[in-house]
Parts: C-alpha cells; sequence; structure tokens
C-alpha cells in the first residue's frame, strides 16, 4: 500500500511523506481519515509496534511536485529521509520523506562509549 501526505505545522507545509506498507499487515488502514500519526494507528489498530529502523538522510533539491506542495523554489534545498522500520526482522515501512531544510535542522548527540555522561540541556 502506498499513501502520500503532506504534514503540516501551524497551517504551513513542513514535508512530503510517502509510505509503503504491505496491505495484508494493514487492512482497512485507507477506508477513513489520514492517520496524523502513522505509528500510532500502526501500533493501536493493526498491533504492529516499530522495534527498530535505520535513517539515511541526505541533501537533495526540490522537484516541480514537492516544490509546489512544500511551498518553495524548484531546486530549494530539501532533507530527503528515507526510513526502513522493522517489527522483529519483517520491514513493516518503508517511507520517503521530503522536508523543508529551512525549517529543520538536524541534533545528533555524540558520546563515546564508557564516557562521562552527556550533560542535559
Amino acid at each position: 500500500m502506498r499513501f502520500r501526505r503532506l504534514l503540516l505545522a501551524d497551517g504551513e507545509p513542513m514535508s512530503v511523506d510517502e509510505n509503503f506498507i504491505p496491505a495484508h499487515r494493514v487492512p482497512g488502514l485507507l477506508d477513513g481519515e489520514p492517520p496524523t500519526s502513522l505509528y500510532n494507528v500502526l501500533s493501536e489498530q493493526f498491533g504492529l509496534v516499530m522495534e527498530w529502523g535505520e535513517d539515511m538522510i541526505e541533501a537533495t533539491a526540490a522537484s516541480p511536485s514537492t516544490a509546489r506542495l512544500l511551498n518553495v523554489e524548484v531546486g530549494a534545498p530539501l532533507l530527503k529521509i528515507q526510513r526502513h522500520a522493522f517489527v522483529a526482522r519483517a520491514m513493516v515501512d518503508y517511507s520517503v520523506s521530503y522536508y523543508r531544510a529551512d525549517r529543520y535542522k538536524l541534533w545528533v548527540p555524540l558520546q563515546r562509549p564508557g564516557a562521562r555522561r552527556a550533560r542535559n540541556h
């Protein structure tokens, strides 16, 4: 099953998300309103609690269709995030998301194994 969502914050476009989920795992998912929190719906309605996953993040340029949805110029910088999410060994969600680079920051805490605990901010 494939579906595409435009995510807003305060009425402004923030990201375009496209998800691919095995249809046999989520019968009737698209019969109602689009989910506001996909992973909550997968967990609560279908018992699919994501156990692990991986994201690949890279810079990209807005295509004409994505630029129109995000209200940016064609070629504007975007963050592209590809996700593989798993329940046990089964991949239950593959997604590609395009985030407006002008509205996001990526924060990655780092710590050496065995080092003193990181400070809270």
